[in-house]
């Protein structure tokens, strides 16, 4: 729950009662309301906060309804997930329902790019303020200082829906594309020359608002000395309350900030009687104030008293709330009382922020305790507070926070601390820096033996320990390791643990699908699922529905795995971004086996673009293969060779597998394509043998060799390669694997002459895949396949409906040669059969490149073929070679 300190951040602060009018500046923005931001930009003491406010006040009076959501910005906001969950926080004082989808999205782990986040919330916000405008204020944006919180913050800019308009403060220009919105005409600027007071403002708000009664000629004099610095004329203000000879002072009065600083020093603050003066010191170092915490601080002044009294006085403190419980000091001053602090009383600010701490941390509020011992290097106490809200942090996805703090952390603290050395480790996978990780986890240990945590505790920290260790192995492709340690860090995680307890169960069956022991698998993506819903983690649980979908698939049920992503659809609800990239990369691959190729299309397409949205490499990879293989089935060979490109450029920042299995498909669409070189280079440097044993995470290269062997006409190795794969696949009950495995034999055993035993293999495999509806495995075999499946029919007792389809679905077939190849053709295509390329062809004949490649498109042009593997099928069937 937020503590009444924090929404003090979302509150609008109240209109001061008295105020200098300023009609031209309010005129100026109101009339930058149609484009989408308002920049008030100007140095410490212009009145930035004081113009925004009243003029927010006026169109709150003039309207119905509450159209304001206000943003009071600090350094704590300097983690991109608790800077747009304070946003979604702000828009909920207008709409308190809204946000509820994206605080969800901000809770997933791995955690979501924020573009996918917003994506999500502009969308809801459009359907939100059609009756607008509503505005939303950034107030000190230049505290802001991580570079993707302004990047997010221009995407917002950039899609922000048309009745939404962005207001924001700030000391400094922010990074955002504000060259690109003035030519535009979508930015509002007002600017220090604006802000500054003229000499009748300068007359209201010396005379009116702080009660002088200064001549024409003195209140010039000021405000051609200030240069209309309002901040500086409230200062000069204060001194003349008081002197007693306002013409000299004023003579003699500098405008500078420097000199008006030091004067504030030197006149205003030590004027004030001591017990003000120290209550002012020993307060600056609050970032809030209110009555509780200045006695604590303070050791028990009368604070309450204390703070009116500063109010009234005009001594810089701004009220954060209606009912004035709230306060904080101007910034100005504020950082002059700490500069002054820190010069006559250095050896008590510790003991200042230590209170301020205890403090927080008995009214629960962790962080801000947190906050004031890292101020002063308070590690040893701020160590265990870091520890009690890790897992709160983590639970809302501020990772930024999380690991802010352990990296100001000096080493000697996190070694003596287990939980700590474990947490940093797990951030450490979380940002992709796992070089360290065994170090980091060693030492955690190493705190365990020496007697830094309960008995009680040891075994979860140890169980942390197992679960990263479990992750970093089977991400380096030590499954049967990663099994052990997934099994023992789950065997000790608590119910509190979710989010790390789902994340192991979904790697423990991540390993055992990769060692095909897919019983355990899905008992595993089981328990992830069970898990994520349980923590109320959407995101975890459909990543875990899709690993049960692909080991359906895996096994020959297509229309289970479709049913379970249909079932992750309808859990994502009305957004598609909360379902992953791979639900949809899962659809198209089976629609596309089922020969839907224009839905596959469209739903392949869906993930890519999602997926380059919400920036996990894997999850990208995956939807880049899936549209590769729908391009290769419309055979858009071309397209598909570089939408491979686009996903070995991602796959070669995951890991080696990852990019095994893109030049795999990419060999596959070079086979397909008739391009036999690069397919035969791959087969020799791919590191796979027909020699080697079979295995279900080598089954896609080791298949893919096969059909390359086949073609170069080494049939008896394919046969033995074949069989092992089969056995292997029989074993674990693959029938998808199964079914691919024997149309490979039926047009192995083809190739060998061996017809009767091709077609008995090939109606073996076609009582597999009817009831699932395969087609593309079979389609996908080109010509050598339609023969075979000619050949079925022609032998079969009767007719048989699925091989119709099949048969049915393939273009119309040309019977006979359009025109006889010529002695040079037949020489060249004798060379393709054995997978010469062009260029060695033509060293072979002695004839240029060109002329081979005229040649090459005359023979597919005769055969009425594509591409080489169909010319290699056709001639044999003619009896050409």
């Amino acid at each position: 729950m937020q503590t009444p300190l924090v929404m003090t951040k979302f509150a609008m602060p109240p209109l001061r009662p008295v105020v200098v009018s300023r009609p031209q500046l309010l005129a100026r923005l109101n009339a930058g309301l149609g484009g989408k931001l308002t920049l008030v930009s100007a140095p410490a003491g212009f009145g930035k906060t004081t113009l925004v406010v009243a003029w927010l006040h006026d169109l709150v009076e003039k309207s119905e309804g509450k159209r304001v959501a206000w943003f009071s910005l600090d350094e704590s906001d300097n983690d991109p997930v608790r800077f747009w969950s304070g946003f979604v926080t702000a828009l909920q004082s207008i709409w308190p329902e809204a946000g509820q989808e994206a605080l969800g999205m901000f809770k997933s782990s791995p955690p979501m790019p924020v573009e996918a986040i917003l994506t999500v919330l502009i969308n809801e916000i459009s359907a939100l303020v059609i009756d607008g405008p509503y505005l939303f204020v950034l107030d000190d944006l230049h505290v802001l200082t991580i570079p993707q919180i302004t990047s997010n913050l221009t995407f917002l800019l950039e899609h922000i829906p048309a009745g939404l308009h962005l207001v924001a403060t700030t000391r400094v220009d922010p990074d955002l594309p504000l060259s690109r919105l003035r030519a535009r005409q979508q930015v509002n600027e007002i600017r220090l020359t604006d802000l500054r007071f003229m000499t009748d403002e300068t007359a209201s708000f010396l005379n009116q608002c702080m009660g002088l009664k200064l001549s024409e000629s003195m209140i010039s004099a000021l405000e051609a000395r200030t240069e209309g610095w309002i901040a500086g004329l409230q200062m000069a203000g204060l001194s003349l309350q008081t002197s007693s000879n306002p013409q000299e002072f004023i003579r003699s009065f500098t405008g500078s900030n420097r000199y008006i600083l030091d004067y504030l020093l030197e006149e205003v603050l030590q004027r004030e009687p001591e017990q003000v003066q120290d209550f002012l010191l020993k307060t600056s170092i609050l970032g809030r104030l209110c009555e509780e915490l200045c006695e604590v601080v303070t050791d028990g002044q009368q604070t309450q008293a204390m703070l009116e009294h500063l109010e009234s006085a005009n001594l810089f403190l701004l009220p954060l709330d209606q009912e004035r419980r709230w306060y904080r000091y101007h910034p100005l001053f504020g950082e002059l009382l700490r500069t002054q602090l820190e010069k006559s009383q250095p050896d008590e600010i510790a003991a200042l922020q230590q209170k301020a701490a205890g403090w927080f941390e008995m009214r629960g509020d962790l962080e801000q305790a947190v906050r004031h011992l890292l101020t002063v290097q308070d590690f040893n106490q701020a160590a265990p507070l870091i520890e009690r809200v890790a897992f709160d942090l983590l639970s809302h996805g501020e990772v930024g926070t999380l690991v802010a703090w352990l990296r100001t952390l000096p080493d000697e603290t996190l070694r003596t601390r287990p939980w700590l050395c474990v947490l940093d480790a797990w951030m450490l996978i979380l940002t992709g820096q796992a070089g360290t990780i065994e170090a980091r986890l060693q030492k955690a240990e190493a705190a365990i033996q020496s007697g830094a945590i309960s008995t009680s505790e040891i075994e979860r920290v140890r169980a942390y320990a197992s679960a990263i260790r479990a992750q970093v192995t089977f991400i380096q492709g030590g499954a049967p390791v990663a099994i052990e340690f997934a099994k023992s860090a789950l065997d000790h995680l608590t119910a509190a643990d979710h989010v790390i307890s789902a994340t192991t169960a979904t790697i423990l069956g991540a390993s055992y699908a990769y060692i095909a022991d897919f019983t355990s698998a899905v008992d595993s993506f089981e328990k992830a699922k069970a898990i994520s819903l349980a923590g109320g983690n959407q995101f975890n649980a459909m990543v875990a529905g899709s690993a049960l979908a692909q080991i359906a698939a895996v096994h020959g049920h297509l229309k289970h795995a479709h049913q379970i992503y249909q079932d992750g659809l309808r859990l994502a609800g009305k957004s598609a971004f909360m379902a992953p990239g791979y639900t949809y990369a899962g659809l198209a691959n089976i629609l596309c086996e089922w020969n839907e190729l224009d839905t596959a299309l469209e739903y392949a397409a869906q993930s890519v673009e999602l997926c380059k949205v919400i920036g996990q490499a894997e999850i990208l990879m995956t939807a880049y293969t899936s549209l590769a293989r729908v391009q290769l089935a419309r055979r858009e060979f071309d397209a598909s060779l570089t939408t491979l490109e686009e996903a070995r450029r991602v796959a070669s920042d995951i890991s080696a597998w990852s990019l095994d299995t893109i030049l795999i498909l990419q060999a596959r669409v070079w086979l397909a394509k008739g391009d036999l070189e690069p397919a035969i280079l791959w087969s020799q440097n791919g590191g796979y043998s027909v020699e080697e044993p079979a295995s279900f995470h080598r089954e896609q290269g080791l298949l893919t060799l096969a059909r390359v062997r086949m073609l170069q006409g080494q049939p008896e190795q394919v046969a033995a390669l074949l069989e092992r794969l089969w056995q292997e696949a029989e074993r674990s009950g693959r029938t998808g694997s199964l079914i691919e495995i024997g149309i490979l034999q039926a047009l192995n055993f083809q190739a060998q002459g061996k017809s009767r035993m091709a077609q008995e293999t090939l109606v073996k495999i076609l009582a597999l895949a009817e009831p699932e509806g395969y087609l593309r495995l079979f389609l996908d075999e080109g010509e050598a396949m339609r023969s075979l499946l000619e050949d079925c029919r022609k032998q079969a007792p009767r007719s048989n409906p699925y091989l119709e389809k099949l048969l049915d679905t393939y273009p119309p077939e040309q019977s006979a040669l359009i025109e006889p190849l010529s002695k040079r053709e037949l020489e060249v295509l004798n060379l393709l059969t054995v997978g010469r390329s062009n260029s060695q062809i033509a060293a072979k004949l002695f004839i240029s490149l060109n002329t081979v490649k005229a040649h090459v498109k005359n023979i597919f042009a005769k055969l009425g073929v594509h591409n080489r593997a169909e010319a290699i099928h056709r001639a044999q069937e003619l009896g050409l070679i």
